[in-house]
């Protein structure tokens, strides 16, 4: 079984949001992003599954494997 580190999953996310927001973007949203990425400090194993949903206020809310870690 493949297991993600907690730092392979923060590196990809953290870069991945890099990629797609400018800089004056990520400097504006930067308390989230740091609350985003910190939710991923346990790692994943494989059959681990993400859902995350925009709810209509704009609040993003992240489930892993059905229990919610957060709403953002």
């Amino acid at each position: 079984d493949r297991a993600l580190t907690p730092q392979q999953i923060q590196e990809a996310y953290r870069e991945a949001l890099e990629k797609e927001m400018s800089q004056s973007e990520q400097k504006q949203l930067q308390p989230q992003i740091d609350a985003f990425i910190k939710l991923f400090s346990n790692g994943m194993k494989k059959g681990d599954e993400q859902v995350m949903r925009w709810l209509p206020d704009g609040q993003l809310e992240i489930l892993v494997n059905g229990n919610l870690l957060s709403t953002i």
